[in-house]
């Protein structure tokens, strides 16, 4: 997910906006309505092209940033996030960073997508056995 930073710009009046709306403005030929929101189709609050900026109202709005948070897979709740473990698929609640729904699955990911792992794993294995 990308940061939330927006860039603005100052407009004829000497007034800074934020820049995404200012280009949605020049693109319609007209200021935008209060009740009007900017949205930006890939996340990315940066990328303020014509064409990743979509016109909405609130509720619209809400309703694509909840159907991102359910495609990413990554919704906040109460400080922990949604996410889909890299080794078994599960749905598990975590950490932002976490990628695994536990250290068994960490463990089994590693040693089977990591060939010179399983070397050193069954060389040491061998050596603690003898």
């Amino acid at each position: 997910m990308y940061e939330r930073k927006i860039k603005t710009i100052k407009d004829s009046n000497g007034k800074y906006i934020p820049e995404h709306r200012y280009i949605m403005e020049q693109h319609l030929g007209r200021k935008l309505k209060n009740t009007e929101l900017v949205h930006h189709i890939n996340g990315n609050s940066l990328d303020n092209e014509i064409e990743n900026l979509l016109l909405c109202d609130h509720s619209e709005h809400q309703k694509y940033h909840l159907s991102d948070r359910l495609i990413t897979n990554m919704y906040k709740n109460n400080g922990k996030y949604k996410h889909e473990c890299k080794n078994c698929d599960k749905i598990f609640m975590g950490r932002k960073d976490q990628q695994y729904c536990s250290g068994k699955c960490r463990n089994k990911f590693w040693i089977n997508n990591h060939p010179r792992l399983n070397v050193l794993i069954i060389n040491l294995f061998l050596q603690i056995n003898n």
